[in-house]
């Protein structure tokens, strides 16, 4: 069985211990988004043979992207290669559109390519302004809000391993709380770090000495995160506002 793995530090003042799945894996790619010593550090990791990995770089806007895709190894690669060649076309022609919007286009499109295959996609922003793409069709992506009880560290977490929450409790049960997010249906996520990392630091000084401020965070930080895909942007009217 095939999985994909990555986590975002959102908030910490010490080292992060590993997930056992990322250590269990040899395959990982490790990096930052923010200044920051802790928070802003990203892991990717891969378990399984159907993954292809691909980079690529956009000079004209100071963007580069590692693309890891999971399906099918040919449409995998298929799939690789028409995103390196959509992505400089989604940022000049969608230029005024979120990058949510922008990623369910992609995300459209690989659905309608002729023998399309379920698939997940995680496209890592890892020049300026660092961000995640985190593309789902016809296969699951789970993902968790994890605070570190002994560290009092703070992850996003997403997966297609469906037991990766009964695994890390089955390690160190107490140690980890976990917060389900919504379970990523054939739709993208999009995931700007610096803004999360900036968000989750306000909600904490609101929320600040109230016994559920951890919760509430989580709550703020799902309101946030998990909008209207098909919206272009968000200064539309209600009239024109989709139901969801």
């Amino acid at each position: 069985m095939s999985h994909i793995y990555g986590s975002l530090c959102i908030s910490a003042t010490t080292p992060q211990q590993q997930f056992p799945q990322f250590n269990d894996i040899g395959t990982r790619y490790n990096g930052s988004h923010t200044p920051h010593r802790f928070r802003g550090q990203y892991h990717i990791a891969r378990e399984g043979e159907d993954h292809v990995v691909s980079t690529t770089h956009i000079p004209q806007r100071s963007k580069s992207f590692l693309i890891t895709t999971s399906s099918v190894t040919d449409f995998a690669e298929k799939a690789n290669q028409k995103m390196i060649e959509w992505l400089p076309v989604m940022e000049s022609e969608y230029e005024d559109a979120r990058q949510l919007y922008k990623f369910n286009e992609i995300q459209k499109r690989l659905k309608d390519l002729p023998g399309a295959q379920p698939f997940t996609a995680t496209i890592v922003n890892t020049g300026e302004h660092g961000h995640f793409g985190i593309l789902s069709q016809w296969k699951d992506v789970y993902t968790y809000g994890v605070y570190d009880t002994q560290n009092f560290g703070v992850r996003f977490v997403w997966t297609t391993d469906e037991w990766f929450m009964n695994d890390v409790k089955a390690v160190d049960f107490t140690r980890y709380v976990f917060y389900r997010f919504p379970t990523l249906q054939d739709r993208p996520l999009f995931i700007y770090s610096q803004a999360v990392c900036s968000k989750w630091f306000g909600w904490m000084k609101i929320f600040k000495g109230q016994p559920d401020c951890i919760l509430r965070a989580f709550c703020s930080l799902e309101n946030y995160l998990f909008k209207e895909a098909e919206l272009r942007n968000l200064q539309v009217s209600h009239a024109n506002r989709p139901a969801y």
